[in-house]
């Protein structure tokens, strides 16, 4: 029978060193994963408002006076506009504003989401591979 040498305090030490850093590289790693994916959710995210408020813009913009606009509007609404009718215009009014509203909440979202997304710099986290061969060469010395 071969015979086992029992370890020392030092290389016993060194075991547990070693395998709470594995430990903790590991759980860098998967937050790192995490974050990588909230990136990623976050620039759909951005892209997606950015559609949206470029639609806004564009209806907002489309060069029509301002007879054309609230005969559209009452149409879209389900008031069809017949000649001679008097057109209520605070409602008309309300619905303006709630609109404008949703468009300022909507550009200070995706503000907020670049402002995210640039502050995040990727390039300062560690790769899997370089966490491998710190591994590795933490277990080497």
């Amino acid at each position: 029978m071969p015979r086992h040498e029992r370890p020392t305090q030092a290389q016993s030490g060194m075991e547990v060193t070693v395998h709470l850093l594995d430990s903790k590289l590991r759980l860098l790693a998967q937050r790192i994963k995490i974050i990588e994916n909230n990136i990623q959710v976050m620039a759909r995210t951005i892209v997606n408002h950015n559609k949206k408020l470029k639609e806004l813009e564009e209806k907002a913009g489309t060069g029509l006076d301002e007879d054309q606009i609230v005969s559209r509007v009452l149409e879209k609404v389900g008031h069809p506009v017949s000649a001679g009718e008097p057109v209520d215009m605070t409602k008309i009014e309300e619905d303006l504003s709630a609109i404008r509203d949703d468009l300022a909440r909507l550009k200070a979202k995706v503000s907020q989401l670049e402002y995210i997304i640039n502050s995040m710099n990727t390039m300062n986290f560690v790769t899997i591979d370089q966490l491998k061969e710190a591994i590795d060469k933490v277990k080497k010395s």
